[in-house]
């Protein structure tokens, strides 16, 4: 999808009164979406905190393409109320929910991080950087997850589920990979790097879906990120050595 820069920066200059996120229930809900253009759409309940959270950000996502709404649609859902029809269609069962329609209106769920520069990179259609979805708080915990071992890595995966209450779905990614340790093992990382690295390489999926196997890629290495320092400094070492003895 082609996206004019200019109108991005448009929307965010300009602003608006009014909100810009479309609201969408069942009686508009095909006339938007599958029309020819993608579109982010969240599942909300209005008591949600988390979606109360979530508003400022996905308002500022809604204007900063206001004068590109021929290109992409953010939209949301009341699926707790008029449109608990539409959630129920597509399977939400927590607030809030997000889903990437294509120009089809093929749905897939984000569970990718949810601050604005990366949803704009979702928008915008790919080209995700190697922090997203990366999360400072669980960085630190992945790399002490990887170096303990038994019941220390059992301890470090409970702390990580009790930092994922308050950090929201962008940290299940990091869940699903300490779990997939514990029960399997370290070369777990190395096996699922590389078969992600390939996707990625190919490019074949739409650009949602490719943001989605970013963001799990990116995830992955802050696995790695310790063990990968600890070999550039044994071989800055060796070079070292080796110069010293020339």
């Amino acid at each position: 999808m082609r996206f004019s820069f200019s109108l991005f920066l448009a929307g965010l200059l300009l602003g608006a009164s009014a909100s810009n996120v479309l609201d969408l229930e069942p009686g508009n809900f095909d006339s938007v979406i599958g029309q020819g253009k993608p579109g982010l759409v969240e599942f909300f309940a209005p008591w949600c905190g988390h979606c109360k959270n979530l508003a400022p950000v996905y308002e500022q996502l809604a204007d900063a393409f206001a004068h590109a709404r021929d290109k992409v649609v953010v939209a949301k859902v009341d699926a707790d109320g008029a449109g608990r029809p539409l959630g129920q269609k597509y399977g939400v069962t927590g607030y809030p929910t997000l889903k990437w329609f294509d120009a089809q209106g093929n749905a897939e769920p984000y569970e990718g991080a949810r601050d604005l520069d990366t949803l704009v990179s979702l928008a915008v259609g790919g080209g995700l950087n190697e922090e997203a979805g990366r999360l400072a708080e669980l960085d630190s915990v992945a790399q002490k997850f990887l170096a303990a071992t038994g019941d220390a890595r059992d301890a470090i995966y409970k702390e990580a589920r009790a930092l994922s209450d308050a950090l929201g779905a962008a940290s299940n990614h990091y869940l699903r990979v300490m779990e997939k340790v514990i029960s399997n093992s370290d070369a777990y990382i190395e096996k699922e790097s590389k078969r992600l690295a390939s996707i990625l390489s190919k490019r074949t999926m739409a650009p949602a879906k490719l943001d989605e196997i970013k963001i799990k890629a990116n995830v992955l290495r802050a696995f790695i990120a310790e063990k990968l320092e600890e070999a550039e400094e044994k071989v800055e070492s060796i070079i070292g050595r080796a110069t010293a003895e020339l």
